[in-house]
């Protein structure tokens, strides 16, 4: 799992894409909707604060900025997301 403290404007597409992706899993994993990573140091900075899943929505939604500033689309997004997934 990787969440960058770096903006995401340094990252490029396939950077962008994979912290949005690795974004989701967190979500899901702070969510109670997975058994794994659960303790994962990445979700520290997270689970410090006083409420972890919106802490880390925001994040989503900044990164997601960023992708529509590089004029990526959600459906390209949620699309290349998944392909990435099934390799």
């Amino acid at each position: 799992m990787r969440l960058w403290s770096i903006h995401p404007k340094y990252l490029d597409v396939q950077g962008l894409l994979g912290l949005w992706r690795e974004g989701l899993l967190a979500q899901k994993v702070l969510l109670g909707e997975t058994k794994g990573y659960r303790n994962h140091p990445q979700l520290i900075r997270f689970k410090r604060t006083p409420d972890p899943v919106l802490y880390l929505g925001t994040y989503l939604y900044y990164v997601y900025q960023e992708g529509v500033r590089m004029r990526l689309s959600l459906i390209a997004f949620m699309t290349l997301s998944h392909l990435l997934s099934l390799r």
